[in-house]
């Protein structure tokens, strides 16, 4: 998120994008604030923060947090040209878990037909295998018919075909 923001935010509005409550986001900025990671601008009773961007220490996190999102953006750049390069190509594909801790396996779900499902699967793992030296990460996956949709529990998910 600190590396799509133009301008100073108030706290609903970093509370909306980081998907938490109004007071969770306060309590966050006001150690980020605390942290010296932050600034208050403006005044009135809506404070408004932004980031140090002058900071030496904060440049270096907003450093890592690009090449860690552009890391993200060729992963799924890579996954999605394998799934294309799939025959007889699936009905769906979406990465339907991330990784909350270093070590947990990314989890991708693949929907298609009972007939082909197991051979799609397998020849996703075995086109998988390299990315995930690649990458430093483990990716496992569920493969899914039609008949199991309505059981699927999409919160959190990136389609990635279909």
């Amino acid at each position: 998120m600190a590396n799509e923001v133009d301008g100073p935010l108030t706290a609903s509005d970093v509370a909306k994008r980081a998907g938490l409550t109004v007071p969770g986001a306060q309590k966050a900025l006001g150690r980020l604030f605390r942290s010296g990671f932050i600034s208050r601008v403006g005044g009135g009773r809506n404070h408004q923060y932004e980031i140090r961007c002058s900071d030496r220490l904060m440049q270096i996190i907003l450093e890592l947090f690009q090449a860690e999102k552009e890391r993200y953006e060729q992963l799924v750049i890579a996954i999605k040209k394998k799934i294309k390069n799939l025959t007889p190509h699936p009905h769906a594909a979406w990465i339907q878990g991330f990784p909350k801790e270093i070590g947990e396996p990314l989890t991708l779900g693949l929907l298609h037909e009972t007939r082909h499902l197991t051979n799609c699967v397998r020849q996703l793992r075995t086109k998988l295998n390299q990315m995930e030296n690649d990458f430093d990460l483990t990716i496992e996956l569920e493969g899914y018919t039609k008949a199991d949709i309505s059981e699927l529990k999409f919160g959190d998910f990136t389609a990635l075909y279909g």
